[in-house]
């Protein structure tokens, strides 16, 4: 998996003379409604090997909003921005908020080897700090600090119940 464009792709598109804004969103928030509901639901686990390592979740409505503004407004075009949530949280925070919100208590839980392998990459680049960088990109294109954990999982919290 690579977040980039490969440097040749990047560099043809740059020197096409075509217009482009590229939008590098992180890990989104949905994934703990979607990819790992089941978990939570049926075992109350949020089974992600990532220990205390921090990823600065973003909301896919965030991403869809400041997509929005880049079509249409041109002082973005030809440029790139790394788009990324407000705070840099550990999987521990969020199965706190999720709990907090709903009352629901995640607890603690081990994958099974299927799965650790299917997402073994996935946490490495967790390990390596690649998802916990901060940027202010979401906030320079729309305006507006991007959701946070908390007002993610108030949104969505029927999906845990």
């Amino acid at each position: 998996m690579t977040r980039f464009l490969s440097g040749k792709r990047r560099l043809s598109l740059e020197q096409s003379g075509l217009d482009y804004v590229i939008l590098r969103p992180n890990w989104f928030f949905e994934n703990f409604s979607s990819l790992w509901l089941t978990d939570i639901r049926e075992k109350g686990t949020i089974s992600i090997p990532a220990g205390n390592d921090t990823v600065s979740f973003i909301d896919t409505k965030d991403i869809a909003a400041a997509a929005a503004v880049v079509l249409i407004a041109d002082q973005f075009n030809k440029q790139a921005f790394e788009l990324t949530g407000s705070a840099a949280v550990d999987h521990h925070a969020v199965a706190r908020e999720i709990s907090a919100v709903t009352g629901k208590t995640l607890l603690a839980d081990g994958l099974s080897e299927a799965y650790a392998s299917l997402i073994v990459l996935l946490v490495t680049l967790i390990k390596d700090c690649y998802y916990s960088t901060i940027t202010t990109a979401f906030k320079d294109i729309t305006g507006r600090d991007p959701k946070t954990l908390h007002q993610y999982v108030v949104e969505h919290q029927d999906a845990w119940l």
